[in-house]
Parts: C-alpha cells; sequence; structure tokens
C-alpha cells in the first residue's frame, strides 16, 4: 500500500495536498496488490454505487442512521479523502454490531441518559485544533481523548464541537441548526481568506449551501434521477464496468485499485447520471479534486489558488455543457435541468453550482469507501474470508465500512436561532462542529465500537 490519510472538512472536499493530508475525510487508499477476489470485490461496489441513489449523503440531510437499522453515522457532507495507511487499531467484525436502542435524540443518549454539558477545556481544544493543522494518519486515539474528557466542547471562539453519537445526532437533527458560516474556518489559525469565501460564493447556490424552503426546492430539481429504482436500473451497466476494472487488475496481477477501479467506476456511474461526455470525464476529474480545497477551513494560499482556477475552468465548461443540453436535450439530469418548465427551472447560477457540487459529491465518498474498504479487508484476511464464503453478509459489511473507517469524519452546523442544547444557551451564528468519526466509535452507540 502507497500513500498517508488525507482528510477534509465534512462540509465539502479536500484538495490533494502531496505531504500534507487534510482534516477530516478517509479514503483515496492508494492499494497495490492481488486481484483475485472478483466474486467480493464485485457485489460490494456494486452495494457502494448503490449508496449514489441516496441523496440526503450528498445533501447533508435526512436520518443520521443509515437505512435498515444499521448503526453508524454515515456522515452529512461529501468530501474528498486522503489516502492512509492505518485504519482503527482493533479487529473487525463484520458480522453486525448490536446497536443501542435510541431514545429521544433532543433529550437523551442512545441508553437514555441526559445530553451532555458544554465545558471549557484548554488541553481538549488544542487538540482538536491540531486534529486539523497536523492531521495523523490514526485519528482515532485523539478522538477518544475528546470524546471522553471533553465529549461537548465549547472553543474560545465559541464553535461547539461534540465528539459522542448522541450529540451529533442530536445536532443534526436539531430545528434551529443549519446552513450558515461554518466554512468561515471555526477559528482555525489560517482559516479561510478572501480569496477562498469568494470562490466558495459560487458554489454557494447549490443544496449543499441551502436551508428549507430552498434545500427542498433544489432537491426536487434532482431527486428524480437518484431514486432507488432509478439506480436499481442502471445495476447491469455497474456491474459490467466493475467486471471490466477488476480484469484490469486481474490481468496485471495487480496495480493501482484508486486508478484503476475505486476512482473511474463511481466516476463514471454519476457521470452518465448528468451526462457528462465520457471524453471529458477523467480530464476534469483532477479540476474537481483540486477546486474542493475551497471547502478546507484551513487550506494553504497555494492550494486555494489552485482551487479557486480549476472552478473556474469547471464553471466555463459546464456553463457550454449545459448550453448543449438545452438545444440538444438527452436522457440526463443535466438536461432536465435546462430544459425545465421556466417556472420550475433553476437559475443559471444554480444549474451550475448543482452541476459542481453532484460531479464532485457524486464519487468522492464511493471512491473513498471502496479504498477503505479493500484496506480494512487485507488487513482483515479472517473477514475477507467470510464474506467470500457468505456473499450474504456483504449488504451488513457496506453499513460497518460505513461505521468502522467513514470516507466522512466531520460535518458542521450554523446555529440559525438563538436555542438551548446540551445545557447551554447558543446564539444565532455559532458554529458546531461534529466528529463523526469519533461518534460512530462511540461506545454508546454500539458494544465494543474500535472492532
Amino acid at each position: 500500500m502507497e500513500g498517508g490519510r488525507r482528510r477534509g472538512l465534512g462540509a465539502g472536499r479536500a484538495a490533494r495536498r502531496p505531504g500534507r493530508p487534510t482534516a477530516a475525510q478517509r479514503g483515496d487508499e492508494r492499494v497495490r496488490g492481488d486481484a483475485d477476489a472478483p466474486g467480493v470485490a464485485d457485489r460490494s461496489a456494486a452495494a457502494a454505487a448503490g449508496h449514489l441513489a441516496d441523496l440526503d449523503a450528498v445533501s447533508g440531510r435526512g436520518p443520521a442512521l443509515p437505512a435498515g437499522g444499521a448503526a453508524g453515522l454515515r456522515g452529512g457532507r461529501t468530501e474528498l479523502g486522503t489516502a492512509h495507511r492505518d485504519q482503527p487499531s482493533g479487529r473487525l467484525r463484520l458480522g453486525g454490531h448490536r446497536p443501542i436502542r435510541r431514545r429521544d435524540p433532543l433529550m437523551t443518549s442512545p441508553n437514555g441518559t441526559a445530553l451532555g454539558t458544554a465545558t471549557s477545556d484548554p488541553a481538549a481544544e488544542q487538540l482538536f485544533f491540531e486534529i486539523f493543522l497536523t492531521p495523523r494518519d490514526d485519528p482515532y486515539p485523539a478522538y477518544r481523548r475528546l470524546r471522553e474528557t471533553a465529549p461537548v466542547l465549547l472553543t474560545g471562539d465559541g464553535t461547539l464541537v461534540l465528539t459522542r453519537f448522541a450529540e451529533c445526532d442530536a445536532a443534526l437533527r436539531h430545528r434551529s441548526f443549519g446552513k450558515g458560516n461554518e466554512l468561515a474556518g471555526f477559528g482555525l489559525p489560517g482559516g479561510a481568506g478572501e480569496q477562498q469565501r469568494q470562490a466558495q460564493g459560487r458554489l454557494g447556490h447549490s443544496m449543499l449551501f441551502a436551508n428549507p424552503p430552498e434545500h427542498t426546492r433544489l432537491r426536487r430539481s434532482v431527486g428524480s434521477v437518484f431514486t432507488t429504482r432509478h439506480i436499481q436500473d442502471l445495476r447491469a451497466s455497474i456491474e459490467d464496468r466493475t467486471r471490466k476494472h477488476l480484469g484490469q487488475l486481474a490481468r496485471r496481477s495487480g496495480g493501482d485499485f484508486v486508478d484503476t477501479l475505486a476512482l473511474p467506476l463511481p466516476v463514471n456511474v454519476i457521470a452518465d447520471l448528468l451526462g457528462v461526455p465520457e471524453a471529458d470525464r477523467m480530464v476534469f476529474t483532477p479540476k474537481v479534486r483540486q477546486m474542493v480545497a475551497l471547502l478546507e477551513p484551513a487550506a494553504d494560499p497555494e492550494a486555494i489558488t489552485a482551487a479557486a482556477a480549476a472552478e473556474a475552468d469547471l464553471v466555463a465548461y459546464f456553463t457550454d455543457l449545459l448550453a448543449a443540453k438545452r438545444a440538444d436535450p438527452h436522457e440526463d439530469l443535466l438536461s432536465r435541468m435546462a430544459t425545465a418548465p421556466e417556472q420550475a427551472r433553476l437559475s443559471q447560477q444554480e444549474m451550475i453550482s448543482t452541476s459542481l457540487l453532484l460531479f464532485g459529491a457524486g464519487f468522492e465518498t464511493t471512491t473513498n469507501l471502496l479504498s477503505n474498504t479493500l484496506h480494512a479487508l487485507l488487513d482483515h484476511p479472517d473477514q475477507q474470508a467470510a464474506l467470500r464464503a457468505d456473499p450474504a453478509l456483504i449488504p451488513t459489511a457496506v453499513e460497518e465500512f460505513l461505521r468502522y473507517d467513514s470516507p466522512v469524519q466531520v460535518d458542521a452546523r450554523t446555529v440559525l436561532h438563538d436555542t438551548d442544547f446540551a445545557g447551554t444557551h447558543l446564539k444565532a451564528g455559532q458554529v458546531i462542529v461534529m466528529l463523526l468519526g469519533a461518534a460512530n466509535h462511540d461506545p454508546d452507540l454500539v458494544e465494543q465500537p474500535d472492532t
């Protein structure tokens, strides 16, 4: 295996910055090895691609628990992860955990106790900043320290940092929390600068930054393409593409798993849905991965400059592509947006922002999930053998991989109205940061969370 971990803020994605991993997303594993297990990989890829049907995973809305009752936060925002080596310490167990039943998410923890009360803790605050500014290959010990010492941490600038499942779940569901100024860097040294804020504004017309009723209107414009039924109709083509990529690995007796399968497979799936010409897909994918540095809370100036340039190129590209779809529509999402009735049509800015969001958000989490999954299976050959022996375990295993080493590690919300939460009075404009990676390893969520 090659590379180190890369993470980025849950509100967006992190650009590839060699030698400087970002803080919140995990994935993009550079894996080299044998490709002699097409059965497991094929089914896992198809199952992972099915998560594209969950628009809530793109928009950050919806229930905090995966469908079907499997325990674990999937994460609200999607974002680019960085290659990494280490995963959580402990033995992976794919047979499924027994989730601890939740009660009222706004009042109690999963075992019925009251939500924690916010506290100030300089040492814990410093550790929180270090997680973002000096990311580590294995963040889970640091998460554990935060969860045990200051599960509801109030920083010096008023940011509320949550690390337990109960508080993260309650915050994600709270009606007074939504999208606002959380991309300002929430007090991190080197937070978003003026160039970054201006460039972010071009993305601000997408559902990623909207609250109801605007979020509902924007989501409705694309929702028909992301239904489970529509995604199921794509199963045959997804499986064909998966077999093709696995065949390339097998013929070479190994290779770069990300470049050969984990990246091109979901890129092509979302591009098929959008109607991006095949010749353009891999050309513009690197620009998408550069652009998402705009959503980092503490990106370096060089990355921001490159991201702003990449965003400008992508805006020009999708402006031309939408015009072409309007003149010659096909059966794809961009054509539907471009030719929608005037009363239901998005503005030009909204269509471009939505295109940028979906082309990026539509593949990164799946790329990272596939990479993390293979990494874990190579580290736990007994669990790989169990999946080979009993493919019926795969749906449960996919949910467990999402919990065990989530491709989305952090999400954030802004307080929209003055409210009380976790024993603390919060003012409108304060930022709440949820460390989903920590919440997914909360022992109040599942027994033996590090396995």
